[in-house]
């Protein structure tokens, strides 16, 4: 949707089914002096919006509107899907031990020298040793107290369901 498009179109070479990728600029509806870079690809020979990163510098996944699904604090990220919207991470590691991270989500505020500071985080780690069909997990939810340079874990709950509070 939106305004006028323009960009690279990316077609193989002989295929018969005309399958096309593109990457384009296409004005913002709200103001048309505003642009998004956009990117597309083929579903059944009908070019679809995949990503859009917008004037704002906002990043949407799976929404082919010019509208932000939420415009306040937050919202750079933004995933729309028809089974929800998700955020995935995988290690590709098959030799993961106990404690191991498996992802992280991590919030960092910037000092007055220009530095940055991890304010809290969020681990998915290993609970213990990993084997096939056996990956016990754990959640870790760590915070910097008043006064303090790093975070600290302050809750954890294990793969058995018990909780622990530092």
């Amino acid at each position: 949707s939106g305004g006028t498009y323009t960009g690279f179109q990316f077609n193989i070479t002989g295929d018969s089914q005309n399958r096309i990728c593109a990457i384009g600029m296409i004005s913002e509806a709200s103001n048309s002096r505003n642009s998004s870079l956009v990117f597309a690809t083929d579903d059944n020979s009908n070019r679809t919006e995949k990503l859009r990163i917008t004037s704002a510098g906002r990043v949407r996944i799976g929404a082919s509107t010019d509208e932000d699904i939420h415009t306040g604090e937050g919202a750079d990220l933004q995933v729309v899907s028809t089974d929800a919207g998700g955020l995935t991470f995988a290690r590709d590691d098959t030799t993961v031990s106990n404690g191991a991270n498996l992802g992280v989500i991590s919030a960092w505020g910037n000092d007055n020298n220009g530095t940055y500071q991890e304010v809290a985080k969020i681990e998915f780690q290993a609970d213990l040793n990993h084997g096939t069909n056996d990956k016990p997990g754990r959640l870790v939810f760590s915070t910097t107290s008043d006064g303090g340079s790093s975070s600290t874990e302050r809750l954890r709950i294990k793969s058995d369901g018990n909780i622990v509070h530092s």
